[in-house]
């Protein structure tokens, strides 16, 4: 409510509107009793509150979504991919800042990477395979075979066999089998999963 003060001897002065806002008050003897708020001051203590609360949202929202990384990336032997990353609610641009030349991540394989400096562990690497293939995928050849504890001659290759539907194509040190018969029955290790001594051995010889 915008109202006019009037003095004792009658003169009045008109409040500016852009300066003062009067509250519903209550007059005395003549005179208006009312609160004066200034809506600049008012308008910029809610912002300046909504932007504290924003903040520790964020603040909340970041420390939740580094939780979440971490724990997959424990259950992950260490690696992560782009897209678990994002889904966990890490920004796009942290993501490439670690993958960055000397930052905390490095890059095995496109879209997977491990989130340790230092030389990659067989368990990493073979990790970091599966993840790149996606889901349903197994390791065959060697490198099941060195799962099961059998010889089995060197090779720094990761035979992954990936269903035939799904577009994915060799990478780094992934060799990608695609195939239309995968195995019915799988090994698990951890996130690792591969297939049994049979198949592997069929698969090597291929």
């Amino acid at each position: 409510l915008i109202r006019q003060s009037t003095s004792p001897g009658g003169a009045g002065s008109a409040v500016d509107p852009a300066i003062h806002l009067t509250r519903l008050g209550r007059t005395v003897g003549g005179w208006w009793h009312g609160e004066t708020v200034n809506p600049v001051a008012t308008r910029s203590n809610a912002i300046l509150k909504a932007q504290i609360r924003g903040a520790v949202d964020q603040s909340k929202d970041r420390a939740a979504a580094r939780e979440a990384a971490a724990a997959l990336i424990r259950s992950q032997h260490g690696v992560i991919t782009r897209g678990q990353a994002l889904a966990c609610g890490i920004d796009q641009n942290v993501v490439d800042r670690r993958v960055r030349s000397g930052g905390s991540w490095q890059r095995l394989l496109p879209g997977v990477y491990l989130a340790v400096t230092g030389t990659p562990t067989q368990d990493q690497l073979d990790t970091a395979a599966l993840l790149y293939a996606g889901p349903g995928s197994t390791l065959t050849g060697v490198a099941a075979l060195r799962r099961h504890g059998m010889r089995a001659p060197h090779s720094k290759t990761v035979d992954v066999l990936v269903p035939a539907t799904r577009q994915r194509k060799s990478a780094g040190y992934v060799a990608i089998r695609l195939t239309t018969r995968l195995p019915e029955q799988v090994c698990y290790l951890g996130p690792v999963q591969f297939a049994l001594p049979a198949r592997a051995v069929a698969d090597s010889a291929r």
